[in-house]
């Protein structure tokens, strides 16, 4: 059966915020783990940034309070009247994905390691997509939490649209340097105006 995007969405949503033994016997598996947050990543309307609820399902408590952090620094920089590009941007599914461009389609491709495991991903761009006929792979690497492995990190690897590796954990580094740049600056501004109007 099809479904519209807006209906995929709903359907995401109600998934999420179902009983947890819904997901039990895939969280409980690596690479089932990583392919459901990848599938989450790649549907329509749903973002990892805001979404608590999937956070708590998929990320590790470290990566979800890095990303907590992140989403209010970033915040609170976009805030100020001199922000006007796009950069420092709130972190969403284009910044775990490492693309502005989301994959049509994404899959396990190898499984390794035990307690500390990392999982290999396969995603593709089909034709529709700013790059068609593209494929990334990514290394999901998860911990252990209890019965359930939960994703600690994820290094996109070099593809053809992207010379260079990135790490998801580095990248959240980086916008929170990049927001405290921005706010003090401003908080520095803000000084030099005050002391001059008691001049």
């Amino acid at each position: 059966m099809l479904t519209t995007k807006p209906l995929r969405a709903a359907l995401w949503a109600a998934l999420l915020s179902a009983s947890p033994s819904l997901f039990a016997a895939d969280v409980a598996n690596g690479s089932k783990m990583a392919q459901a947050l990848f599938d989450y990543l790649v549907a329509p309307r749903t973002d990892i940034g805001a979404d608590t609820v999937a956070q708590e399902r998929w990320l590790a408590p470290d990566l979800r309070s890095e990303l907590g952090q992140t989403v209010e620094l970033v915040t609170k920089a976009r805030q100020l009247p001199e922000m006007d590009g796009p950069d420092p941007a709130v972190p969403d599914n284009t910044l775990f994905l490492s693309s502005w461009d989301l994959p049509t389609k994404c899959e396990v491709s190898r499984e390794d390691g035990a307690d500390h495991k990392v999982v290999l991903m396969l995603c593709r761009w089909g034709p529709k997509t700013d790059y068609p006929g593209a494929s990334r792979r990514y290394s999901v690497r998860l911990k252990r939490e209890g019965n359930a492995y939960l994703v600690t990190d994820i290094l996109a690897h070099p593809s053809k649209y992207a010379s260079q590796e990135t790490l998801l954990t580095r990248e959240l580094r980086n916008l929170r340097a990049e927001a405290r740049d921005w706010l003090t600056r401003r908080y520095k501004q803000n000084s030099s105006e005050s002391h001059d109007r008691r001049r």
